[in-house]
């Protein structure tokens, strides 16, 4: 598209700011209640500086927070029934969730500690005393892995059987020195609307931990309403409806397959979707869930794991969102690839976009006063922003679209039958008959 008919005018402004991130770490969020919405960004940190949390109003960093681990996901929330009502931010750290309002570190949140084996506990226990060497509880934490699994071994277990044997006695001094839990890191998180559907309502705030339990929290007293078990370690969410009238999580695993979690659910054992290759992306668009695959396709699907449609590129995806514009009531599908970002509507390609570096992730919504925005970050670390045209038109090229797919499609003409073949033969034969009057 040239720079007359493209959907989005470049921000004045290229910043090279040596970010290292990715799409779930990125949000947008009011946290003022001002209208002036600020990009947050959870950095993983290069060899030069560690691991931080910025808050960027336009390019400026107004807040660089130091991090102590590794973030997997970050959100924006409401947790207040006033007016103006300022945004709260959620921010996961292998254990926990850091809540930060008003710009300000507010509350920690740990996960649930599960249950620990008994004889995992009994191992341990046997060591601290001294009952046991290093390699005597090698060998019984080996028998309970073949036994039990991986993911059903504490952290500590695991962190002493993937030591080396000549390193073995020294990480056991140090495995003692920390409390026996079972808890497991956090790998993805999301919203959902606690009784209201509307925008400044209550949220409640969803998150799944890799041992594959997915929790429902209370953002105002902080504990846990609902708690759910899939076969698998999740990797992305997306919840529909509220919390105290009805709601639907979906659930995509590193194995490809996509869960459903509906109320009062305790386990679930079935996917409802299970997908070819692995998945990169998984969003909500109008009412159809949007997947996102290594194998360079996007496929559509209902509320029950119906597939309604699909698309096939030719390069490699980077990432998906969603375009929503509220002045003029548009959603639609944003997909990125290497150098170039694209507008769907489903399976009608609406836009298409030019990228001046390439691609590593994108994030769209409200940024500054603008009430749309696309910021992509490349992989160099540098971020560009491009805002939404208010005179964009995707009506028009929906409606274009939908013509030339229909003129494309070819007409279903019906088989020739024996019946049809005698009959125009007595056609031709009787025309001047068939063709007087009585």
């Amino acid at each position: 598209m040239n720079a007359s008919t493209s959907c989005w005018v470049q921000a004045p402004k290229i910043a090279h700011l040596s970010l290292n991130t990715i799409q779930s770490c990125v949000c947008l969020a009011d946290l003022h209640a001002d209208g002036d919405y600020k990009l947050v960004i959870g950095d993983f940190g290069t060899e030069k500086y560690g691991i931080r949390l910025k808050i960027f109003k336009g390019f400026q960093v107004i807040v660089d927070n130091l991090l102590s681990d590794l973030p997997s996901a970050l959100i924006s929330f409401n947790n207040e029934n006033v007016q103006p009502n300022p945004s709260s931010l959620a921010l996961a750290c292998e254990t926990t969730i850091l809540i930060y309002k008003n710009l300000k570190p507010f509350y920690k949140f740990a996960t649930p500690p599960l249950e620990i084996n008994k004889d995992e506990a009994e191992a341990w226990r046997q060591a601290e005393v001294g009952l046991i060497n290093a390699t005597q509880l090698h060998a019984l934490l080996m028998e309970l892995l073949h036994k039990l699994g991986v993911m059903e071994l504490t952290t500590r277990s695991q962190k002493f059987l993937s030591s080396k044997e000549a390193n073995r006695e020294r990480t056991l001094e140090l495995c003692l020195q920390c409390e026996l839990v079972h808890q497991s890191t956090i790998t993805c998180m999301t919203t959902l609307k606690r009784s209201s559907p509307e925008v400044t309502a209550i949220d409640c705030i969803v998150y799944a931990t890799e041992y594959g339990y997915v929790y429902c929290i209370d953002t105002q007293a902080f504990t846990v309403l609902a708690k759910c078990k899939i076969p698998g370690i999740p990797v992305f969410l997306h919840a529909a409806g509220s919390y105290d009238v009805d709601y639907r999580i979906f659930v995509s695993t590193r194995e490809a397959e996509i869960f459903k979690i509906k109320r009062d659910m305790k386990s679930v054992s079935d996917p409802i979707i299970t997908m070819p290759a692995d998945i990169i992306g998984m969003i909500r668009v109008g009412k159809q869930l949007v997947v996102a695959c290594t194998d360079k396709t996007i496929s559509f699907f209902a509320a029950n794991g119906k597939c309604q449609n699909k698309i096939t590129l030719n390069e490699t995806i980077r990432g998906i969102d969603t375009l929503t514009y509220e002045p003029r009531q548009y959603i639609a599908l944003l997909v990125a690839l290497e150098r170039e970002v694209r507008i769907y509507d489903e399976t009608s390609l609406l836009d298409k976009e030019k990228v001046n570096g390439p691609v590593n992730w994108i994030r769209y919504g409200q940024f500054g006063y603008e009430e749309g925005a696309l910021v992509i970050g490349t992989t160099y670390g540098g971020i560009i922003v491009k805002l939404f045209r208010r005179k964009a038109n995707l009506e028009k090229r929906i409606k274009e679209s939908d013509a030339i797919q229909a003129q494309s499609q070819k007409i279903s003409i019906p088989r020739r039958t024996q019946i049809y073949i005698d009959q125009t033969r007595r056609e031709r034969e009787n025309a001047r008959l068939m063709h007087q009057c009585a």
